[in-house]
């Protein structure tokens, strides 16, 4: 520290009475007493763009504020053609949240083949896939075709 005044930042999280969170950057300016002894001479809060801020009323913690991680989902899906024959895909829905856990809309999709990598794009009409006849039981084959 130096003799007349140190500075420091840390990130900090704001939560007003409504219980938003937001994060901001604390400047804290430190200064020593008439008899030697460091003590917190001033404190300034600046948003992301640098833009001091007043937070007087609100919570203040040390640390950014959590944020909820996204909630990503699949749904199996099909691509029905004109004639009636489908392919089957997946459609990952992605819905990320605001620091007060409100889902950000709209959502993001992606369609992708069966194994969650390769892209696939719709060429007929996308909906829920058409039901399945049941299985027959065969008992063991012993030639494929049979």
């Amino acid at each position: 520290m130096s003799l007349c005044k140190d500075l420091e930042t840390k990130i900090v999280c704001a939560t007003d009475e409504g219980g938003v969170r937001t994060s901001y950057v604390a400047h804290y300016e430190y200064g020593n007493d008439a008899a030697g002894n460091t003590l917190l001479a001033a404190t300034r809060y600046t948003d992301a763009a640098g833009a001091i801020v007043d937070l007087t009323g609100l919570e203040i913690s040390v640390g950014a504020c959590p944020v909820a991680a996204p909630d990503i989902e699949f749904e199996r899906l099909c691509d029905v053609s004109e004639d009636g024959t489908f392919t089957e895909f997946l459609c990952r829905t992605v819905t990320s949240f605001d620091s007060a856990g409100v889902p950000i809309d709209p959502p993001l999709l992606a369609y992708f083949e069966l194994d969650k990598i390769t892209v696939y794009v719709p060429e007929g009409t996308v909906g829920p896939c058409p039901d399945c006849p049941p299985a027959t039981v065969q008992g063991v084959l012993t030639a494929w075709g049979a």
